[in-house]
């Protein structure tokens, strides 16, 4: 028996002493020590445990145990936000509590993603021009509560907030990538986003989700990061990986995202467009653009009850109308950014660009079928009064890119859910992941 972890989880343990009323669970400590020899021989490790098996505690304090002796970096990765929330505000706080962390270098960090953090700069440049952008007083009052809290918040984290009417205004002054100036910015002092990723450097235990880690894992594959180097992965909720990552490498395009920013660019005399000072061309532009892909989404949902299919088997199966015309908008943009009035001017035209151009590009992609082994297909659901109509790529086999760029290059892996097994078997899960040289363990 590991002397370690009996210590540890133990009737007469550390955990025992803080926690009244514990009681040992064999079938943890069984999960606990495989974890720690899957982390000691760098092995991947599938784990099954239902609930009441405390899984959270049995991959923590292996993992607590290696920073300690090693002060490498680790990831807990999650499907859900109840489960981060519980990490970061219970299960962590108690193991320190009960003085399992020996080492005061020990830092826990919750990652988010960019788009989380409030950007001062596109605050002030928001306000300055909200009488372009905004229409209702709902939009207005948002922009003052979001002025107000940025005077008194110290993380300027969207989870901070309170409830926004419309997520409109914070799409126009969260912080992204295509438009952050960086060290020129003048705000960069003060920068939240900033300030949260030198935490994150300075953590040794990062919490993420899973939709934050494939985002990750995709920017390292063209030598970029959102997360610091580390050397474990614990995925619990790895029942949702397959459907997370599936999401990571297909396309998504519907009617109500080319709607949102062709209404962002331009609606009722409202919209970035309107603080270029544009000819009414360019608007008339916009709102043909706007009919071309209601045209366009209709003769999808005519095919679809035509053929009585979501699958589409054939390229081109109704005219591509759309991405000429977000071409021509990027086209547009650019001309104007070359005598952009700011470098602030500039970086939000260029912004807009990338987005058209990206949106142009998915809709040839699936159009076209020009994706090898994808599949493709179109689906329909109601949202309010108006149907949302999207269209998908996917591919075929998730496994081997999930063997290629995740499985070979990152070792140890763990794995671990209360639903992954078939008929007591890892077959499946192992087969739809691409998971091929692991460890099992079924509690």
């Amino acid at each position: 028996m590991n002397q370690r972890l009996e210590e540890i989880f133990g009737e007469k343990g550390l955990i025992a002493k803080k926690f009244p009323g514990y009681e040992y669970r064999t079938q943890q400590f069984e999960m606990a020590e495989e974890i720690e020899k899957a982390i000691a021989e760098e092995k991947h490790l599938v784990v099954e445990a239902g609930t009441g098996v405390g899984k959270s505690f049995a991959y923590l304090v292996p993992l607590i145990e290696y920073i300690n002796q090693t002060r490498e970096r680790v990831v807990v990765s999650t499907y859900t936000i109840a489960l981060q929330e519980q990490l970061i505000k219970n299960d962590i706080p108690f193991l320190q509590s009960a003085k399992i962390l020996r080492s005061d270098s020990f830092k826990v960090a919750l990652a988010k993603g960019r788009s989380n953090y409030l950007c001062l700069r596109r605050l002030a440049r928001t306000s300055e021009f909200q009488g372009e952008l905004f229409k209702n007083q709902d939009e207005f009052g948002d922009l003052a509560l979001l002025k107000e809290w940025s005077a008194i918040t110290s993380e300027g984290s969207l989870s901070e907030l309170p409830r926004l009417s419309s997520p409109k205004v914070w799409d126009k002054v969260c912080c992204q990538q295509d438009n952050c100036l960086g060290k020129r910015c003048l705000y960069q002092e003060r920068c939240f986003f900033k300030r949260a990723r030198k935490m994150l450097y300075q953590a040794n235990l990062f919490i993420v989700n899973h939709h934050l880690f494939f985002s990750d894992l995709a920017l390292r594959a063209k030598k970029q990061n959102l997360l610091p180097l580390y050397k474990v992965v614990v995925f619990d909720e790895a029942h949702s990986l397959e459907k997370v990552a599936s999401a990571h490498l297909g396309i998504e395009v519907s009617n109500f995202r080319i709607s949102y920013l062709l209404n962002s660019l331009y609606s009722r005399k409202k919209g970035f467009l309107t603080t270029l000072k544009l000819n009414q061309e360019v608007f008339n532009y916009i709102e043909e653009t706007r009919e071309e892909a209601a045209i366009f989404f209709q003769e999808v949902e005519g095919w679809m009850k035509k053929e009585e299919t979501r699958r589409v088997k054939i390229p081109n199966f109704v005219e591509e109308r759309v991405s000429p015309r977000l071409e021509a908008i990027a086209k547009i943009l650019a001309k104007r950014r070359m005598i952009a009035e700011s470098k602030e001017e500039e970086v939000e035209i260029t912004s807009y660009i990338k987005r058209s151009l990206s949106l142009s590009s998915e809709i040839r992609i699936i159009i076209n079928q020009s994706l090898k082994d994808y599949v493709y297909w179109v689906e329909e659901s109601k949202r309010g009064k108006y149907p949302r109509i999207t269209l998908y790529s996917s591919p075929i086999n998730v496994a081997e890119h999930l063997q290629e760029e995740l499985f070979k290059p990152i070792r140890p892996i763990i794995m671990t859910s209360a639903t992954l097994t078939v008929n007591n078997s890892f077959t499946f899960f192992k087969k739809r992941t691409g998971l091929k040289e692991t460890r099992e363990l079924l509690l």
